[in-house]
């Protein structure tokens, strides 16, 4: 390619650039900074309107941002567990929170021991006397079955 075309070419180039670079004029803002038309609307709208928009700047910092999308819709469990008693009580403490994991063998709820240690107390007093039977049949059968030997009954 000759060169007084490539240097034209740059020629025109910075030109357009240079042209590019300068102010434009806005039709819409009048000469004194105001908005044509009077009606405050626009870019400019409102307060002052029309006037150098300021930027600022700050330092690029790298950090998670929350992503959060609104929608409606329902969440259901993966697993859904239905909690059975084996025995029947007043609650006294819930050792989990809704929604929380548990494994096998964590506390889950403390049943009102009360009743319970009233029931236990009643069957070791029933243990307590019918052992002191079983005693005294014992020792009965064995004074009896010496003084059968002995043929005196």
């Amino acid at each position: 390619m000759p060169r007084h075309i490539v240097s034209a070419f740059a020629l025109v180039c910075c030109c357009v650039a240079v042209a590019a670079c300068g102010k434009a004029e806005n039709p819409s803002v009048d000469a004194t900074g105001g908005a044509k038309g009077g009606t405050g609307a626009g870019r400019g709208g409102g307060r002052g309107g029309g006037g150098p928009i300021p930027v600022t700047t700050a330092l690029v910092q790298q950090k998670s941002i929350p992503v959060t999308i609104p929608s409606v819709g329902s969440a259901e469990a993966q697993q859904i567990v239905q909690v059975r008693a084996q025995v029947t009580g007043e609650l006294s403490a819930v050792h989990f929170i809704e929604g929380q994991e548990v494994k096998k063998g964590d506390e889950l709820f403390t049943i009102d021991p009360r009743p319970f240690q009233a029931a236990l107390s009643q069957a070791q007093a029933v243990l307590a006397r019918d052992t002191a039977t079983a005693n005294n049949a014992q020792a009965q059968l064995k004074r009896y079955d010496d003084l059968y030997k002995r043929q005196l009954i």
